[in-house]
This record gives C-alpha cells, structure tokens and sequence, in this order.
C-alpha cells in the first residue's frame, strides 16, 4: 500500500508526464451537424449575382427587307411546253433594287381588254428577299381547263403586295392549246417557289 506521502508523488509524477509530454494531441473527430443547421463554411452574399457564363447575346437584326413595288419589278415567261393535260412555263423576275416578295407568287390569266379569267393565290407561306439584278425564276403550270373558251392572247400576271404585274411573253397558253377539263371540273393554275436562276 502507498503511503501518503508515495501517493502524493505518484499524482504529482502523473501531471508533470501529462504536462510535459511533447507529443501533440490528436485532433478531434468532427461532429456530426444536424440536417437544416446552418453551414458554418462561407458563402457568397445574395446581393452578389452569380457569374455569368453565357456569352454576350448577339443584337437580332430587327429591319425587314420591305415588300416590292410593282414598280421594282420585271417578269418574263418563255416557251409554252406541253405536257399531257398540263401547260408549262417559266417565269423570270428581276427586280430593281432591294425588296421582298411571296416565296410562291399568286398568279393568273387576263384577256386581250384586261380582265382577271383566273386569280390563283400564292400556295405557300414565306418570303424572299430579292437581290438587285440577280434573276429569279418559278415554274407556272395550267390544266384542267372548264370554263367557256376565252378571247386570245392571254396575259399571265403576278401578284406583288396588292397589285398584280403583267407577265410579258407569247400568250400563256397559246391559242388552241388550253388543257382538257378534268373530272372534277376546277381549272388548276399554280406556281412553284421562286428560285435563283443558276
């Protein structure tokens, strides 16, 4: 048994080891932090925005090429071609400086004095922008044809904006050749898109 004098210095030998042990403590694991605790790391403050990491937007061009004139514009057809119950033809447009017209013209036939036989409206939504003196061309095709003979020459005609244009050339469809009647008895007049002559 320790005396109390032995015991004493064992307790005093005891702090004096703690005390002057050189080796570092091991650091403490780190406590669990409740679900919905506030972080105890940094953060940016909310009136600060977020970096941006989009690129700059690039300005949109809001100016529309406007609409043609029937005065910017000139329209020529060619040859007339036969083709089974069709009549075929090409129609040239060139205009005088920059403009915009329907992608698909509305055509139509005028007789010798003027008046509208057939108005067909343009087939297609869109728009083209045309390039000053650059041609630009569209397939016009006629078949079925019911109505009463009519007086010759005919004149094609374009549709621009709110008026129409005369198309100049030999008469479309040449005399004698209109398309038979086709079964449902609606004369068919139509025109592809235009198309930059190549």
């Amino acid at each position: 048994m320790f005396n109390r004098r032995g015991l004493v210095c064992l307790v005093a030998l005891a702090f004096g080891a703690i005390a002057c042990d050189p080796t570092p403590a091991a650091p403490s694991p780190p406590r669990a932090t409740a679900v919905g605790m506030p972080s105890l790391e940094p953060t940016t403050p909310a009136s600060e925005p977020a970096a941006s990491v989009l690129p700059d937007a690039t300005p949109i061009d809001t100016v529309r090429t406007p609409p043609c004139e029937l005065s910017d514009l000139k329209a020529s057809h060619g040859l007339v071609e036969v083709s089974g119950d069709s009549r075929l033809t090409e129609v040239v447009l060139v205009a005088a400086g920059s403009c915009s017209v329907n992608l698909f013209p509305g055509v139509g036939l005028r007789d010798p004095a003027g008046a509208a036989i057939v108005d067909s409206p343009s087939a297609g939504p869109g728009r083209l922008d045309l390039v000053p003196d650059i041609a630009y061309r569209s397939q016009v095709r006629l078949a079925s044809w019911c109505a009463p003979e009519p007086a010759f020459p005919l004149t094609l005609a374009l549709l621009v904006a709110d008026g129409w244009i005369e198309v100049t050339g030999s008469s479309f469809p040449e005399d004698g050749e209109l398309p038979p009647c086709a079964t449902d008895g609606a004369t068919v007049l139509e025109a592809s898109a235009w198309n930059p002559v190549p």
